[in-house]
């Protein structure tokens, strides 16, 4: 199920709302990415017709574009920052780029060619998107990388804390897939040693990149017996929540809230 708000854009679609890009001297879509992705040339490259230099500008700042495309808070970011907004509405930048990483998946765009592996080798500790991502950039360059997760699979909160109703399992599921390169070796479900004995083992660097997966506390008096969010949401995501025909209350209003509002619902 799609996010009817994020849903994917037709050919000719596509190409309308691109057109509607104002190419402003100074763009403010681009100072508000996180990421650095020149947001006004790959939506100029959808206009063209050139949908594999747009995918490869995407690619390029941001490896997990796919899951971005869904998930991104826009309305804070980019697409608040769009002057069209003064004339009429912003450019829906979600929904182009997830048209470009939909033309991307189906079609294989983007076909990087890794270079022969240089002999240094990195650690990666957590397989999450910053793992996923150093790994990438990393294999770019001729690294080879050593990914240890504890977990069963790849994609990190991406994976489970996002419920599918908002992020399509076959994009993430497919992304997580090819940004494990041929320099690449994912091992799940183990634990990496300390930093330390890495680097004896002959690891040349160690990146830690095990996440922020705390949910934060609210100080309330008898919250020790609630549930919270990341608890909720990754039992849910293994098939072991239990709520139907239960009342949930939830304190928040936030992305994440809205998500459990969602998943609740979904359980009855």
């Amino acid at each position: 199920m799609k996010d009817k708000n994020r849903s994917i854009y037709t050919d000719a679609e596509a190409m309308r709302e691109a057109t509607r890009c104002l190419s402003c001297e100074s763009p403010t879509c681009t100072d508000a990415c996180p990421a650095g992705v020149n947001v006004q040339e790959f939506i100029q490259e959808i206009a063209t017709g050139n949908l594999t230099r747009s995918s490869r500008l995407l690619m390029t700042k941001n490896p997990m574009y796919w899951s971005c495309a869904y998930i991104c808070p826009v309305e804070q970011q980019c697409e608040g920052s769009c002057r069209n907004a003064d004339i009429n509405y912003p450019v829906t930048i979600a929904k182009l780029q997830a048209y470009v990483a939909e033309q991307d998946r189906l079609n294989n765009t983007i076909k990087p060619e890794f270079p022969a592996p240089t002999g240094k080798k990195v650690a990666i500790i957590g397989a999450g998107p910053a793992g996923l991502a150093c790994a990438w950039q990393l294999s770019l360059k001729g690294i080879e990388s050593v990914i240890f997760e504890k977990r069963d699979t790849a994609g990190g909160m991406v994976a489970w804390a996002v419920p599918s109703f908002r992020l399509p399992d076959e994009i993430r599921k497919n992304e997580f897939k090819r940004l494990i390169t041929p320099l690449t070796t994912l091992k799940t479900g183990v634990s990496s040693k300390p930093a330390a004995e890495l680097l004896a083992d002959g690891f040349d660097a160690v990146l830690v990149a095990t996440g922020l997966q705390a949910s934060a506390k609210a100080r309330l008096p008898g919250e020790e017996t609630a549930r919270f969010a990341l608890e909720f949401l990754d039992e849910a995501d293994s098939g072991k929540l239990n709520c139907a025909n239960q009342k949930v209350l939830v304190i928040g209003g936030g992305n994440v809230a809205m998500d459990v509002c969602g998943t609740a619902v979904r359980a009855g």
